[in-house]
């Protein structure tokens, strides 16, 4: 009953679900829809014994079997075998290639046992699996900050914190204090930091390389191992597996141990038959790892993995003689045999696999995500290698920023800042043939082959490309078209120019396919003229700087595929010249085409309508509804006409370029115009007025920016966001910290390209305490010059550094690209900004740069104003950006799945989120954050009939992959925690609802201001907690901070702080306060009084609520629909927040 009244409401639903009793038939008849016969129940037998069932769904392949045994605690240490088929109950075995489909062999489903067999080891095959074990033994729980087994317990609760009865820590300046709530987790065990110490060493074998004679009889390579009671052994890697042979230190006897010793397929089982202490304690091991949820456990990479998060405890380094093998002999992103992957090639085989069928479009999807991913991978590797040194540049002669090099099939180049040295911070025009690309052309660069590729035009490909930033350089890396590196490029230019030479090329092939891409960009066709004999003049739907090669495979490749959309003019008057040249948004321009679209349909409809409803007189019911459907394919008839002949907006991309070789009419440059018109005059003023009336949220910086590019907002226009009337003021400040963010990094670039290897670290605390602490820069400075007669320097950074870097001349640069990129005059009070700013402000920093900070050092700079120290920085990552092409089908099902639960119709859907789920599961794995957001839908809509454990088993699942991917302090993650406290909440665990959403209030103080919209929806949250648990005076606190935080953003006649009030009456009505709870819903009623008019029913139920608070309603003791609005409050908050 308690669960019933506290819990959402349903309402709408498409099926007959009530609230309870049938949630789990709901789920099981969308289960069975969705899968239905399709979906078998294979057995796999395992080589220790372990059996295990899966299902296996038509279009999976064996690999997809591998995947799930490999990722099974029992099984996981296994890395070599073969997959049989038994036909029957000890029959025939058949061997299944990887490739294979087992659902589509005939007789599979009659008897579907997989048997895994131990097949002959090679020499990489043996190096994997030496690496997996490492893995194994090195890795603990990997996302120890979403430790969620109490929550999947029904008992005990966990106890509170003196903290949080007394209601602390809510207000007040961000620290050290939210630091350590976001760095521990809230609901921890003994398991969530449990690391397993099994061997004292394991590490390669002084006695490799392994003879001749002994390679001839299968001897791969050996390793030496050291058990924790001192006991030394050395083990052969053999193509028949592993096993212990009788060598010593001092003698070499490869002869196994034993005569009848066994070889092992895998690495753990043989040290498990050799030390009983390592089988026991691997068997402790794993047992504590099949108890935890599998996200948490598995070892690797996150698929589109962010680095993790900008602040971290200094790890302790033990001693581990293995681990100089890895150091020693890194291949920089190469395979572990020093073979180079042909990554064109394999990008361009993949996506010309068949997409006809869903499954052939699924498996097509998946090979281009995951050759994507690995070429990411390589490619930041391989940018780390070149800026620190060791990679040898291919035209060394040329001055260092203009080196090249090739590594693992990728060519790396460095990019520069723009030609008259200055740091931009936007779009910015390319440099010309034979110069390096400006920093920001790259951006622009992958934007249009992101585009390019997205299409999918046949016959039109183009390259794998990532732009890496790290420690300062920026580094394009891209696949190598194939023969190009053999020859000059001119001999493969098939279209476009080269400037600076005659080179000047046209096909005819490739127009049309680039035409044909036109149509859906929005890019007209104009006439371009050649530099030819004749002069030749053809048409052409691209940028004058795209350029077409034929590789030697017989591809068409598109290079410099930029600009994709025009430039702006708004930006060229006020460069006054072409050095700074920046596009629209290309979501601009789909905006427009698609309102063109739309008015089109509406004004056919309208007519329509009109021209029957003039002629229309008095009819019966029977004339009525044939006039309807008369009505109807009328509109649709008109509809389908109209568009035939529609007509969307195209634009000229070489409007304002400096080329005189493409025509470029005043009807096009009025048309380009008019896009800046169209931003400035409607969409940013359309986007303030969102975020004013609450309808749009955002976090931080980042996703305030995100929601600019998805309205087609460049980024350069937060100046002119910001000055709009009538923006909630957190809105200004994120955007401030935004803007100030990215011109730190470009004001720190030339000293970090500057500084070598063991400078940097340097470099980076002086400069991060001359951003958030400039006073005590400066009196540090001028005490340090009194006490030396020497030149004052920073340890760990250039000498001359104290000298060119201070508080006042870093801050005079912030300003100074703040107002040339955003044309915005940052104000005197954010240089510095106020103490509440300065964490998000150091996260957002450390974000855009890339550094890594110990938390004590973040804790300290913010808290006390102390200076960074070197060590303080306790590393660097890099910041990537890549044309990984998006999770079409799945995004797309779950757009639908939220318009069926937005619409009640629950049960389609659960199924529509389901197979979002199936789809990015099979296609890139569960770790991604387009699974982790399809998590958190499965859990609002099980939410919705109040099927709370399976909302807070999906939920968990989101945290731990949001952790996983983006980090702990990451707005997503912060929204999850909420999300899940409001899912504790109404099952009834009180306690445990509060620690999480006290975890979320500290996550969302570190990534967003401290009076942020958000922190007060967590505060009502956790005040009606605190309520339910007897703890008025938390309750208190958490209610007065979210009405202060309601009314400083949106003022006293919003709706949202009418809801804070309404909790607030609630509160003091609990405490005793009948006259302050009463005076306090009046606010709430005056609030709707002008929002819905004195009638409403709303108004109505908040002037009764406040007559039963001063007690002079019907006498009774409790406030009526007390708990309905509570949940209402709730929901709304999830809602925004979602």
């Amino acid at each position: 009953e308690q669960e019933a009244s506290d819990g959402p409401a349903q309402e709408n639903a498409d099926q007959p679900i009530t609230a309870q009793s049938t949630s789990a038939a709901a789920l099981a008849a969308a289960d069975e829809a969705e899968g239905g016969a399709s979906q078998v129940m294979i057995d796999i037998k395992g080589l220790n014994g372990v059996h295990l069932k899966m299902p296996l769904v038509q279009g999976e392949i064996v690999l997809d079997i591998r995947q799930v045994v490999q990722e099974r605690p029992e099984l996981c240490h296994y890395t070599h075998f073969g997959l049989l088929w038994e036909t029957s109950e000890g029959g025939e075995r058949i061997t299944l290639q990887d490739l294979d489909e087992p659902l589509a062999i005939e007789g599979f489903t009659s008897h579907p046992t997989v048997i895994m067999v131990q097949v002959p080891f090679d020499d990489r095959s043996a190096r994997m699996q030496l690496r997996k074990t490492r893995e194994l033994l090195e890795f603990g729980i990997v996302t120890p900050g979403s430790s969620m087994l109490p929550v999947l317990q029904t008992e005990p609760m966990l106890s509170l914190t003196k903290d949080m009865i007394e209601g602390k820590g809510i207000t007040g300046s961000t620290g050290a204090a939210d630091l350590d709530i976001a760095c521990k987790p809230p609901l921890s065990d003994e398991l969530a930091d449990a690391k397993p110490v099994l061997l004292q060493e394991l590490r390669s074998s002084g006695w490799n390389p392994c003879p001749q004679w002994r390679v001839s009889q299968g001897d791969l390579f050996y390793v030496d191992i050291r058990t924790m009671d001192g006991k030394y052994a050395c083990i052969t890697a053999a193509s028949q597996g592993f096993f212990v042979n009788k060598s010593t230190q001092s003698q070499f006897n490869p002869e196994p141990l034993h005569k009848s010793a066994q070889a092992y397929g895998s690495l753990v089982g043989c040290l498990s038959a050799f030390s009983t202490g390592f089988k026991k304690g691997y068997a402790r091991w794993n047992d504590a790892k099949s108890k935890r949820d599998p996200l948490e456990t598995i070892v690797g990479t996150a698929f589109g993995q962010q680095g993790g998060s900008w602040v971290s405890d200094l790890p302790k380094h033990t001693y581990d003689g293995g681990r100089d093998d890895l150091a020693l002999t890194t291949l920089y992103g190469v395979d572990s045999c020093g073979l180079g992957r042909d990554w064109n090639e394999e990008l361009q085989a993949s996506r010309d696999m068949p997409a006809d069928s869903l499954r052939d479009g699924l498996a097509r999807e998946r090979n281009i995500q995951r050759v994507m991913a690995d070429f990411l991978e390589a490619a930041v590797k391989g940018a780390q290698a070149a800026i620190d040194g060791v990679l040898t540049p291919i035209n060394p002669s040329e001055d260092r920023s203009m080196h090249m090099y090739v590594h693992n099939g990728i060519f790396f180049s460095q990019t520069i800042d723009n030609i008259n040295g200055e740091a931009t911070l936007d779009n910015v025009a390319g440099a010309g043939e034979g110069e390096a690309a400006t920093y920001s052309s790259a951006r622009i660069d992958i934007q249009g082959a992101r585009l390019y590729s997205s299409l999918g035009v046949e016959g039109m490909h183009t390259l794998a490309t990532a732009v890496i930033d790290y420690v300062g350089h920026r580094i394009v890396a891209q696949a190598v078209v194939p023969g190009l590196l053999s020859t000059d490029q001119a001999s493969f230019l098939v279209h476009g120019k080269i400037e600076g030479s005659e080179f000047d090329r046209y096909s005819e092939q490739l127009e049309e396919k680039l035409q044909a891409a036109a149509k859906f960009l929005g890019i007209c066709t104009t006439e371009r003229r050649l530099s030819d004999e004749a002069g030749s003049v053809v048409q052409c739907a691209e940028s004058c700087k795209l350029k077409g090669l034929k590789g030697a495979d017989g591809r068409l490749y598109l290079l410099d595929v930029w600009p994709c959309t025009p430039l702006d003019p708004e930006w060229l008057s006020k460069d006054g010249g072409s050095d700074r040249k920046r596009t629209f948004r290309p979501e601009l321009i789909s905006r427009i085409r698609e309102r063109q679209r739309t008015e089109l349909v509406l004004k056919e409809q309208r007519t329509v309508r009109e021209a029957r409803t003039a002629n229309k007189g008095k009819q019966s019911e029977e004339e009525e509804e044939k006039n309807r459907v008369e009505m109807y394919e009328a509109i649709q008839k008109g509809i389908s006409k109209a568009l035939e002949t529609f007509k969307p907006a195209e634009y000229n991309v070489n409007a304002f370029m400096d080329s005189s070789d493409v025509t470029v009419s005043e009807e096009d440059e009025n048309a380009v115009k008019s896009l800046a018109d169209e931003v400035t005059k409607l969409e940013i003023p359309a986007l303030a007025a969102r975020f004013a009336s609450g309808e749009m949220n955002a976090v931080d910086g980042a996703m305030l920016v995100n929601i600019m590019k998805e309205e087609g907002v460049n980024t350069r226009y937060l100046g002119k966001l910001i000055s709009q009337e009538g923006l909630p003021p957190y809105v200004t400040t994120i955007a401030q910290v935004e803007m100030i963010a990215r011109a730190f990094k470009h004001a720190v670039r030339p000293f970090l390209r500057a500084a070598q290897q063991h400078e940097r670290a340097g470099v980076m605390a002086h400069a991060l305490t001359c951003l958030l602490q400039p006073s005590s820069v400066e009196s540090n400075h001028r005490r340090s010059k009194k006490q030396s007669k020497h030149r004052v320097g920073i340890a760990g950074a250039p000498p001359s550094l104290s000298e060119e870097m201070n508080g006042t001349s870093l801050w005079e640069s912030i300003r100074t690209l703040v107002k040339s990129s955003f044309d915005y005059d940052l104000p005197s009070a954010s240089c510095p900004p106020s103490q509440g700013v300065l964490m998000p402000l150091l996260r957002a920093a450390c974000l855009k740069t890339g550094v890594i900070l110990s938390r004590s050092g973040a804790a300290a700079l913010i808290d006390s104003g102390s200076s960074l120290r070197v060590h303080d920085v306790t590393g660097f990552r890099s910041v990537s950006k890549d044309v990984m092409p998006s999770h079409t089908i799945s995004l797309q099902l779950l757009a639908r799945a939220k318009e069926l639960h937005a619409a009640g119709q629950v049960a389609k859907a659960y199924q529509s989120a389901r197979q979002a789920l199936e789809i990015v599961s099979h296609t890139v794995g569960p770790l991604c954050a387009t699974a982790a957001r399809i998590h958190s839908s499965i859990a609002q809509i099980t939410a919705s009939f109040k099927d709370y454990s399976s909302a807070v088993f999906h939920q968990q699942k989101s945290i731990s992959i949001f952790e996983r991917v983006y980090g702990e302090d990451h707005p997503d993650t912060a929204i999850a925690y909420f999300n899940m406290g409001t899912y504790l909440r109404y099952k009834q665990r009180l306690t445990d609802s509060l620690k999480v959403s006290r975890r979320a209030l500290a996550l969302l103080r570190i990534c967003a201001t401290d009076s942020h919209p958000d922190i007060a929806h967590v505060n009502i949250q956790c005040s009606l907690t605190c309520l339910k648990l007897g703890l008025k005076s938390a309750a208190l606190r958490h209610i007065a901070a979210a009405v202060s935080i309601q009314s400083k953003q949106y003022g006293e006649k919003h709706l949202l702080y009418a809801q804070a009030c309404h909790v607030n009456a609630l509160v003091l009505f609990a405490m005793g306060s009948h006259g302050a709870a009463s005076k306090m819903q009046g606010r709430v009623v005056n609030v709707y009084s002008s929002v819905y008019g004195d009638k409403h029913s709303r108004t109505e139920e908040a002037r009764k609520a406040m007559k039963d608070f001063k007690g002079e309603g019907n006498g009774t003791s409790s406030v009526p629909n007390s708990e309905a609005t509570d949940g209402h409050v709730i929901a709304d908050g999830a809602k925004r927040m979602a």
